[in-house]
């Protein structure tokens, strides 16, 4: 009866986790879905996060059942007040969970590497050239290489409209507060402040149209690549 009790206990422990897991997804097609990338950067974002979270999840998973398994198969008896066999060290096992991280991490390191040293890169002159400005509580876009009547091309605030296949270069600046300039399909969140200046870049890989935000203090963006 007991063995049944903590069973059933189990079950309804993984079920309630299982939910909570599952109450935090959303649909792929939401506007701000990172697991739906439309931008070269935002792709390689989530390349390298499902090439580590892979692995990370068999070994949760292992680790998680294994405890679970020792905690049932090994558990006091009732009515046996005994110690149960004691075991100093298994040098078999202690090598493997040693071993095979070691392995695993060099595995993934060669390939993280290389994307941290790709996402870095700095989309050059060539690319289209957009200059963002963040203020409260919203962002502002300019397109200097663009002529539009002697001025810079300025679309309707919050609005940034991009071409499909070309790469592009944000120019980040502040007017007021500390900024984080973020359009999850196209990149990674950037960080700015009213005394630096930052930049990061992309290329969309297909027309649609998508939503950024402002974790910090300015608004949302409407984003059209096209």
């Amino acid at each position: 009866m007991g063995r049944i009790r903590i069973v059933r206990v189990v079950f309804l422990a993984l079920l309630l986790l299982s939910a909570i897991l599952l109450s935090g997804c959303e649909y792929f097609s939401s506007p701000q879905n990172t697991f739906n990338p439309g931008g070269t950067v935002a792709q390689q974002q989530k390349d390298d996060f499902l090439l580590v979270m892979w692995p990370s999840l068999v070994v949760g998973l292992i680790v998680i059942f294994g405890i679970l398994f020792i905690a049932v198969r090994f558990r006091r008896k009732p009515g046996d007040p005994s110690l149960p066999k004691q075991i100093h060290g298994n040098t078999a096992l202690e090598l493997s969970w040693t071993v095979i991280p070691i392995i695993l991490l060099a595995v993934i390191a060669v390939p993280t590497v290389e994307g941290i040293r790709t996402l870095s890169r700095d989309p050059g002159e060539g690319a289209l050239q957009v200059k963002v400005t963040g203020v409260q509580w919203a962002w502002l876009f300019e397109y200097p290489d663009i002529d539009a009547g002697g001025a810079p091309l300025t679309p309707p605030v919050g609005e940034l409209r991009i071409p499909v296949g070309q790469d592009v270069r944000f120019e980040i600046h502040s007017t007021d507060v500390n900024h984080s300039f973020w359009v999850p399909k196209l990149a990674g969140k950037t960080d700015e402040s009213i005394t630096t200046s930052t930049t990061c870049g992309s290329a969309p890989t297909r027309r649609a149209s998508t939503r950024g935000s402002a974790p910090s203090s300015a608004g949302s963006i409407i984003t059209t690549c096209a």
